[in-house]
């Protein structure tokens, strides 16, 4: 789920030093709850490159 599907109302703070705090907790809470099957079967369906 995206960042702000999470957290909808960071459409509705002003951009300052503090929203940008804010901000970035959002993104760490969305990296940590991306399950590592998803990066499993990106890795598995990418081409081989050589």
């Amino acid at each position: 789920m995206g960042i702000l599907k999470r957290h909808p109302e960071l459409m509705q703070l002003p951009n300052n030093e503090s929203t940008l705090e804010l901000l970035l907790e959002a993104a760490q809470e969305a990296w940590e709850a991306l399950d590592i099957d998803l990066f499993k079967h990106l890795l598995e369906t990418m081409p081989h490159r050589y």
